[in-house]
């Protein structure tokens, strides 16, 4: 359930049966919700910010997923690469919330059911209604850092993840939070102008 590229609220058939889903260029449909969601997840990052995060010169930025016609829960990732290698993802999704629960326990949700998992997840004040910085997956001397946020709204969560390989995370987290605060912004803006 987290906010990664993998949707695990989806049904075994989801996968497999085709689905209408909101043409590239054009804006998704608007969720009653805590933000209003791009037509890509791409447009919530800049490729040269992300190279500077990465300490990488030519980061390339891929959409990924999808708003599938009639399905309430969308998800839209922008995955960053160099060349063949996976630099990190910036994932955003929005959720049904469950009653009763503050932001601080869907961040709990989105954490443990995340493809980056980490143990040592320390808060992020001051970003969303809740947000978390840790590391995971550390792979050839590149370490993924994440931030993962969350922001409440219209009885949906707004879930947002920034990961980005870095070899030196703790050097990279401001600049993985500046990301994830930049990519805020522009939902703000986004949720502004499109009502």
């Amino acid at each position: 359930m987290g906010c990664d590229a993998v949707d695990s609220t989806s049904e075994p058939g989801d996968r497999t049966t085709p689905a209408t889903t909101t043409a590239p260029g054009t804006p998704a449909p608007r969720p009653a919700g805590p933000f209003a969601l791009p037509a890509s997840a791409c447009d919530l990052v800049e490729a040269g910010t992300v190279e500077r995060v990465a300490d990488r010169t030519s980061v390339g930025l891929t959409p990924l997923g999808g708003s599938p016609t009639g399905r309430i829960h969308t998800v839209l990732t922008c995955a960053f690469t160099d060349g063949v290698l996976p630099v990190g993802l910036l994932t955003v999704d929005v959720r049904d919330a469950t009653a009763g629960r503050s932001a601080a326990e869907e961040l709990d949700e989105s954490l443990a059911g995340g493809l980056y998992r980490t143990d040592d997840a320390q808060d992020v004040p001051g970003l969303g209604d809740a947000a978390r910085y840790g590391t995971a997956l550390d792979v050839a001397g590149l370490t993924y850092a994440t931030v993962w946020v969350v922001a409440l709204g219209d009885g949906q969560v707004g879930d947002l993840t920034v990961t980005v390989a870095s070899r030196a995370p703790e050097a990279a987290r401001d600049g993985v939070i500046g990301i994830a605060r930049a990519a805020l912004t522009e939902l703000d803006r986004q949720d502004t102008t499109a009502g």
